[in-house]
């Protein structure tokens, strides 16, 4: 239930700020979920747009969301070239 709540905040973080750095504020999400967890991509993110979206996911007094309620959290570039995605994995265990 804890990882629910995690997933949450994320989702919340990831709505308020992805749409800004992204071509035509048009944002692709895809989900992948095994035993061990899940991974969230967030893809279309213009160049530079996925490290300016952890940037900014800070909530005062908690500090960063996507840092901090991810196990892991990677920049990778996009199939076209110029854009990013957003990977996020969170454990189950």
């Amino acid at each position: 239930m804890d990882r629910l709540d995690d997933a949450m905040l994320i989702c919340d973080a990831l709505s308020a700020h992805a749409p800004a750095y992204a071509e035509d504020s048009h944002v692709a999400f895809a989900v992948a979920a095994h035993r061990q967890g899940a991974e969230l991509r967030v893809s279309e993110l213009s160049d530079q747009g996925a490290r300016k979206l952890v940037r900014d996911a800070v909530v005062p007094g908690f500090g960063n969301v996507l840092e901090r309620m991810t196990d892991e959290l990677r920049i990778e570039s996009s199939l076209e070239g110029a854009r990013e995605e957003l990977v996020l994995a969170m454990r189950f265990a």
